[in-house]
């Protein structure tokens, strides 16, 4: 008797033991699971949504770059390119390309920047006037 109470007391540790030890198992892979779903959660944001908005100096150099822009400040050197305005409701630059002639402004365009896509959008077309 005393034989099978000591066996009962050991495989009733030894039981014990394998619960405890699968229970952890368990938890860990659990816990390591969300963890994983997590980072592919976060690796699967669109990378527009990440990317910051440009910077109006970007704005800017991107307007300067237009082959329209280009040849007017080729014709007028002290033309001026400035950043008018924010236009939150848009998400836009408002890029105000002129020059201060006889004491006033001669807008040669207004020129909208989107902050997330860099897309500009011309206020008036110039097309005839580059033609002639």
């Amino acid at each position: 008797m005393v034989k099978q109470a000591k066996f009962q007391k050991i495989a009733t540790r030894v039981l014990f033991s394998a619960v405890v030890i699968f229970m952890m198992v368990m938890a860990f892979l659990y816990f390591s699971k969300n963890r994983v779903d997590t980072a592919n959660q976060a690796s699967q944001i669109p990378q527009a949504a990440v990317k910051q908005t440009i910077s109006p100096n970007e704005a800017l150099a991107k307007v300067r770059e237009l082959a329209e822009v280009k040849s007017y400040l080729v014709q007028i050197p002290n033309a001026r390119i400035e950043v008018d305005s924010t236009d939150e409701e848009t998400n836009t630059y408002l890029v105000h390309v002129y020059e201060i002639k006889n004491g006033h402004t001669a807008t040669f365009n207004w020129y909208n920047v989107d902050k997330k896509t860099g897309e500009i959008t011309a206020e008036f077309d110039n097309t005839q006037e580059q033609g002639e």
